[in-house]
């Protein structure tokens, strides 16, 4: 059976064709009309140089190689609901000086007016067959064409593709996954039609951006060829107990081909070390107080309020010679007062008031002063100090010094009984 509904190139349309071919000089294609027929069908003619009648006329919207059939040219106009109340029977393309090129007839299409009462967008497309199409372009005003839907989101699908920014995930894997089915990643349980970021594959190059589904995945269309995937692409993770609100980036370089190159993700942000530069969490009083917490930072009224009289005046503690509690400790008892700090210093003192009586031992008069310190004291270092009140002398030696205690004498030429001997005894050691 033979086509009803064609479109053919006129005379002049190849003519115009051979010459462009000739001097290397394409043919522009500007317009687009449509026609009635004058009420009747119409079977193209190669010899026409207009429409049977022409209705309307107006800049092509888009000329495009079809790319199924290298030699053919798609033209395309939209025509909007505000234009109409008349059919469609025939179209025809025109260069820039207004000739006809190409003719086509089509269905009787009636196209209403919005202010009948019903409107729509009507596109017209004609498809021609010519030899060269590097002979031909499109010339067009963007300020007055219109274009379709379909051109616009795959227009808008496309440019986002190439986008180092890519749409975000609802989930990033945390290890290697079987890439079917619906499932659980990350604490999210996910649906089909989720974007997931699949990053720890045992065999990288399956690593990528898939779409969940109840059978196997399938990359999602913004990142399913090579050149979706640059080098610093980022992808935003909205949930998940690990990668929530978490951006990676894409640390591959060079050219990709997906399922051969190996396909690296890195977290844009990660936890900061001494090393690295990355994000940290603010400790909370409890971990700055604690002070074990060597991963998250510490602000400076969390370090202010540590450092409070409370936290410097305490029981002091220490592990492994490391200080594990307050600054300065400071007590006494009986014995006497002391002060421990932290580093393991101690300092204790007392002053005391004995009544001595001497022994005699090769003319030397002489009496035992013991001081018993207030805290236990390893290496201690005692001093003495003799001041007024008595007639007697304490001794510069310390003949018995242990870690509770200190003795020494007081001393005199002459005997005495009952005498009162006043003292300080100062002594400096460690409490560890």
């Amino acid at each position: 059976m033979s086509a009803i509904y064609f479109a053919i190139l006129t005379d002049a349309g190849q003519a115009k064709m051979a010459n462009a071919l000739a001097l290397g000089v394409p043919l522009k294609i500007t317009h687009m009309a449509v026609g009635d027929g004058n009420g009747q069908p119409v079977t193209p003619n190669a010899a026409q140089t207009a429409l049977v009648r022409e209705r309307r006329r107006a800049p092509i919207n888009t000329l495009f190689q079809d790319p199924t059939n290298q030699s053919q040219l798609v033209a395309e106009q939209i025509i909007p609901e505000n234009v109409g109340d008349w059919w469609i029977r025939e179209a025809g393309i025109f260069s820039e000086d207004g000739t006809l090129i190409a003719i086509a007839n089509t269905p009787d299409t009636y196209k209403p007016l919005l202010s009948s009462g019903a409107g729509r967008t009507q596109v017209i497309r004609i498809v021609i067959i010519v030899s060269d199409t590097s002979a031909v372009e499109l010339k067009i005003d963007p300020a007055v064409v219109l274009a379709t839907r379909k051109y616009v989101d795959d227009l808008i699908a496309s440019e986002l593709a190439k986008r180092d920014h890519k749409q975000s995930v609802r989930a990033a894997t945390t290890a290697a996954i079987t890439l079917t089915a619906q499932q659980t990643i990350d604490g999210v349980a996910l649906v089909a039609g989720d974007r997931v970021l699949v990053k720890d594959q045992a065999d990288a190059k399956a690593n990528g951006i898939y779409l969940v589904a109840t059978g196997a995945w399938t990359r999602t269309t913004d990142a399913d060829i090579g050149t979706d995937l640059t080098t610093g692409m980022r992808v935003y993770v909205e949930e998940g107990a690990t990668n929530g609100t978490n951006v990676w980036y894409l640390a591959t370089t060079g050219v990709i081909t997906l399922g051969t190159t190996v396909l690296t993700f890195k977290d844009e942000h990660p936890d900061a070390t001494e090393s690295v530069k990355g994000r940290a969490m603010i400790a909370t009083q409890a971990e700055v107080d604690a002070g074990t917490n060597d991963t998250k930072t510490v602000t400076p009224k969390k370090l202010a309020k540590h450092y409070r009289r409370g936290n410097i005046l305490g029981a002091v503690a220490q592990s492994g010679g490391v200080p594990t509690a307050a600054i300065i400790e400071r007590g006494s008892n009986s014995n006497g007062e002391y002060v421990k700090y932290a580093d393991g210093t101690v300092i204790a003192w007392q002053s005391l008031s004995n009544s001595l009586t001497s022994t005699s031992l090769d003319g030397l008069h002489s009496a035992q002063l013991t001081w018993n310190y207030p805290i236990t004291i390893m290496s201690p270092v005692p001093s003495i100090v003799h001041y007024s009140g008595s007639k007697v002398m304490l001794c510069g030696g310390h003949p018995n010094i242990t870690t509770t205690s200190v003795m020494t004498y007081a001393s005199s030429l002459v005997a005495f009984t009952n005498i009162t001997v006043n003292s300080k005894f100062m002594v400096i050691g460690r409490w560890y």
